[in-house]
């Protein structure tokens, strides 16, 4: 069986390449999402691209994508996205032992594919609704399973320290 080998390439984008992108007149990236994952360590969602490109989401990007095609990631699978260039503000200590005012670049991802009907983002609330639920119901089954083991050790009249 073949294997997608872009798979295996995870190349972050970075503002800087955006940014350049836009100096050099040349068309913005562009990509498919071919997986999101969450990405733990900065407690936002990954787009992974079909060409092994990674875009991590911040709150307007978020906004975006979730505005054109629903909460559920599962819809965005396939869609077509481009990166712009967006600001943020922020403060930094200066030489004189006070704040400075500054201005940072950061990556906006903007949807391309046409968004969802409002029929098509119903649907998409709903399976994630039952999707929550059934998670839910799946973790307290687990715990529900590891008590009732715990119970019968603690039980075991075959222990021969008893």
């Amino acid at each position: 069986m073949p294997m997608r080998m872009s798979k295996f390439v995870k190349k972050f984008y970075k503002p800087e390449e955006v940014k350049a992108r836009i100096e050099a007149r040349q068309p913005p990236i562009t990509g498919l999402i071919a997986d999101v994952q969450e990405n733990k360590k900065y407690d936002r969602p990954d787009l992974y691209m079909d060409n092994g490109g990674v875009v991590s989401l911040n709150t307007e990007s978020l906004a975006n994508l979730i505005e054109a095609w629903s909460e559920n990631s599962d819809y965005w699978i396939g869609k077509k996205f481009e990166l712009t260039l967006g600001h943020y503000k922020f403060q930094k200590h200066n030489d004189n032992g006070g704040w400075e005012d500054c201005v940072g670049d950061m990556i906006i991802v903007k949807p391309v594919s046409p968004p969802l009907s409002e029929q098509e983002k119903a649907k998409a609330a709903e399976e994630l609704r039952i999707a929550e639920q059934n998670a839910k119901k799946d973790a307290a089954a687990y715990w529900d399973s590891v008590s009732r083991d715990r119970d019968a050790f603690d039980r075991d009249d075959n222990d021969p320290m008893s």
